[in-house]
């Protein structure tokens, strides 16, 4: 065995010892104290450079530790796994405090930009095929056996990622109002019709396995959130994939537009839009849809609302000419249609009366009275100034209730200055739907009985010509007889 001292190999001072055998050589570091003398210590196993004054000069230039340059960078031609530097630790500790592998802190006093740590990963001319994976950085979290365990988060810096990136000022701290902050910063930067030819370049590339996570960003806050989801600013609003009506979503191959909006109540939309079906949407006036088909589809059910948002929008009535309500054995009187009278039931005696009913369907908005309208006409050749009297009798209830529940509700309707022979009017009867003990549910049906209160009317003979039973409702539908 033969002993080489004071070989100096990459770091200044360091003395190395080669061992040599028949099989093998093997280095062994030997540093000598006081060779360390104006450029750091070395004591208990740590070599400190704490002190150290370097004369910098560049990215080239002296570092307290350097290892090549930009120019002359250190050549490796292997295929196993090497690099410049490897550390590997463990710790058995217990406790809330933490470990850093690796830690850097740079401060400054002055203007000049700091980068703690900085990496470039450089692709240089290639003879052949070029690496498939050009990395500038690589961290990951492992949780490395089957019977690894993750505490439970309790809040600040705690949980499992691959990186932590924050930003954060102490209160009095200034920015400028055209500074830019962000934790992260993500630049594409490819140019050239041949950089170009990937269809897969992203801002940021999400891939999953294993679970499927919550969502692929968690907003957790401590103050007030976010002001916006996204911004594009004068440089982008009007750039892909941004228009001013939507925001273009590319599913596999197919590609889908988010519509936009400038207001939190409405929306914008582009003309025209094409339906699943083909069918495409010409405009939107202010009151009006038009389509291009004439039959529209629907899954499910239109809900429409007037302006306050709680109001119904429709009424669904249940027309009833007066021709086919059931005058029974009161005797009143069939009129036929002529060239001065619609035609109908005379009503002249208190008790002749006009039988007719309606079902309450489960549209009705279950709020809202139920309202019959009656239109009749005078026939009086002179009727006196005043009032003709109606009143309308009902009579409901539902599947298996054996009992009715009834309410009565007369209308004095005035006719001083539109009593001529045949001139028609209008009787509008409210049915409260929460009448006490008497409330009115869906499904049940009413039956209604009409008569003329010819004791309080000031005329005393009217042509019933029709009758319209309705409530109010969220969803359109048609009429029904």
């Amino acid at each position: 065995m033969k002993k080489c001292r004071d070989i100096i190999l990459g770091m200044p001072l360091l003395f190395l010892t080669i061992m040599l055998s028949a099989q093998t050589a093997v280095i062994q570091p030997r540093v000598e104290a006081n060779l360390f003398s104006g450029i750091g210590t070395y004591t208990g196993n740590v070599i400190d450079m704490s002190n150290i004054t370097i004369d910098y000069t560049g990215s080239s230039g002296p570092a307290p530790i350097r290892i090549g340059t930009y120019g002359n960078p250190l050549a490796n031609a292997d295929e196993d796994q090497s690099g410049f530097l490897r550390l590997y630790g463990q710790t058995s500790a217990n406790g809330s405090s933490y470990d850093r592998g690796i830690f850097t802190c740079l401060k400054t006093t002055g203007t000049k930009s700091i980068f703690p740590i900085a990496g470039l990963a450089e692709v240089l001319a290639q003879g052949g095929n070029g690496p498939t994976s050009v990395t500038a950085g690589q961290f990951i979290a492992d949780l490395h056996t089957t019977d690894a365990v993750l505490a439970a988060t309790t809040g600040g810096g705690e949980g499992m990622y691959g990186g932590w990136f924050k930003v954060t000022a102490k209160d009095g701290a200034t920015t400028n109002a055209n500074s830019v902050i962000a934790p992260i910063w993500v630049d594409n930067q490819l140019y050239g019709n041949n950089a170009a030819t990937t269809t897969k370049e992203f801002g940021i590339r999400a891939t999953t396995g294993g679970t499927l996570p919550k969502s692929f960003i968690g907003f957790e806050t401590s103050s007030v959130g976010w002001d916006q989801l996204f911004y594009f600013d004068a440089t982008a609003y009007d750039q892909a994939p941004v228009s001013n009506t939507s925001i273009k979503v590319l599913l596999n191959t197919t590609q889908y537009y988010l519509p936009l909006s400038t207001s939190n109540t409405s929306f914008t939309w582009g003309y025209p839009i094409t339906l699943k079906n083909g069918a495409t949407i010409d405009n939107i006036e202010t009151d009006t849809l038009k389509l291009t088909e004439t039959i529209v589809k629907v899954t499910g059910d239109i809900r429409a609302y007037q302006s306050d948002g709680g109001t119904s929008l429709y009424y669904h009535e249940h027309n009833v000419p007066a021709f086919s309500a059931a005058p029974g054995a009161a005797g009143a009187t069939l009129t036929a249609p002529t060239a001065n009278t619609l035609g109908g039931y005379q009503l002249d005696v208190n008790t002749e009366q006009l039988y007719f009913s309606m079902h309450v369907e489960n549209d009705w908005d279950g709020k809202t009275d139920i309202i019959v309208e009656v239109a009749w006409e005078v026939n009086e050749e002179t009727a006196s100034d005043g009032t003709v009297d109606l009143q309308l009798i009902c009579y409901y209830k539902g599947d298996h209730e054996a009992t009715n529940k009834t309410q009565t509700v007369e209308v004095p309707h005035t006719i001083t200055g539109n009593k001529a022979q045949f001139t028609q009017h209008r009787t509008t009867f409210i049915v409260n739907w929460d009448e006490s003990s008497n409330v009115i549910e869906i499904e049940d049906v009413i039956g209604f009985i009409l008569n003329l209160e010819t004791d309080t009317s000031e005329c005393d003979d009217i042509i019933i010509n029709h009758m319209v039973s309705k409530y109010a409702t969220t969803q359109p539908a048609l009429e029904t007889n």
